[in-house]
């Protein structure tokens, strides 16, 4: 469940144009594989289908199912689109921090699977590390404490 406040959600519909039930320019068609050349997801699922089976109502659906990471991905791209046809820059650029913010608050799915695979206290503390890092947003040094622990692992 993506963390959208109400305002962001109107200003991603008023710069999408969804008012009327549809998203921007977009034919059906256009628009499932839009949503899937960016984040590989069936718009047209059942799982996006309460209140209605519009454009409109599916991408809200999608909002309110998905996570920040991947509402993001899709969002940033919206953004771009409604840009390249001319879209008002400061309801862009409005539209665009609410992405980044979103980007940035979002939890690296499955962060639970990095778990030591091998024997030892070292494992366990660099795994934790990793852990850490990530969720402190550095991914720096938890790419450097991967590092280690892919070495210590292969050595």
């Amino acid at each position: 469940m993506s963390s959208l406040s109400y305002r962001e959600k109107q200003r991603f519909e008023k710069l999408l144009s969804m008012k009327s039930g549809y998203v921007s320019d977009f034919s059906n068609r256009a628009f499932e594989e839009f949503i899937w050349d960016s984040v590989r997801k069936d718009i047209y699922d059942d799982a996006y289908g309460y209140g209605g089976g519009s454009k409109a109502n599916r991408l809200r659906t999608f909002w309110d199912r998905e996570s920040d990471h991947v509402v993001a991905k899709l969002l940033g791209d919206l953004v771009d689109h409604a840009r390249d046809l001319g879209a008002e820059p400061g309801l862009v650029e409005g539209c665009r921090e609410a992405v980044s913010r979103l980007k940035t608050s979002a939890p690296v799915p499955d962060l639970d699977a990095i778990v030591p695979n091998a024997e030892g206290r070292e494992f366990e503390v660099l795994a934790e590390a990793v852990k850490k890092s990530i969720e402190a947003n550095e991914p720096e040094a938890g790419l450097d404490r991967l590092h280690t622990f892919t070495m210590k692992y292969l050595r």
